[in-house]
């Protein structure tokens, strides 16, 4: 275990914070060190238990692992391939997988940060965000809502451009909304954002 919350230091919706003889470090995508808290960066780990590198199927018995740069950072850190923020007392918070994180107008943006804002939302059951592309080819935000057995797409949907119209600034608010009955996820139940992109690209805008 890397991050947890304990019996005498925790905090709801957190990951917690660094276990012991864990390091931990959020940097931006040159590598630089994020200090400011709440600012979403890219988390790197460093201990002793971290992995010596990776094998494939093809590799010849007996050769030293792979260690990729993009992940065996310099200084023994590995990079995790997790976007998390520090907040101000030092818990961190799990934003998504770096390979989700959505840009738009230069801007990265967190999909679970969009996601997270739906919470209690009563009509809406639950919801994922991925990038897309408008009619006239610009990045733009669509957010895919499951919902609730007691409401209708409808109501889903205007709950949510409720919602995050008052708890997130324009630029991280979705332009498009598609209701589903449901997400597709992997056997550990992990959203496929892929598959949903996927979906995009065989709908009509």
């Amino acid at each position: 275990m890397v991050i947890g919350n304990t019996p005498t230091r925790h905090r709801p919706g957190s990951s917690g914070e660094a276990m012991p003889s864990v390091e931990l470090r959020i940097v931006d995508e040159a590598g630089a060190i994020v200090s400011a808290p709440g600012t979403t960066g890219r988390l790197e780990v460093r201990m002793p238990s971290v992995c010596a590198g990776y094998r494939a199927a093809g590799d010849e018995p007996g050769a030293p692992p792979q260690r990729p740069a993009d992940r065996f950072r310099p200084g023994g850190w590995f990079a995790t391939g997790d976007e998390y923020l520090r907040d101000a007392d030092g818990f961190y918070h799990h934003r998504g997988r770096t390979g989700d994180m959505l840009r738009v107008s230069g801007i990265w943006i967190s999909p679970a940060e969009i996601e997270d804002a739906l919470a209690g939302v009563a009509s809406i059951a639950e919801s994922a965000a991925v990038l897309g592309e408008s009619d006239i080819g610009l990045a733009e935000i669509v957010l895919y809502v499951v919902p609730a057995a007691s409401a209708d797409a409808t109501a889903a949907i205007a709950a949510a451009r409720e919602r995050l119209s008052q708890v997130l600034p324009a630029y991280k608010r979705p332009r498009r909304f598609e209701a589903v009955a449901d997400l597709p996820r992997t056997a550990t139940g992990k959203v496929q954002r892929h598959k949903l992109r996927e979906l995009l690209r065989r709908e009509p805008h």
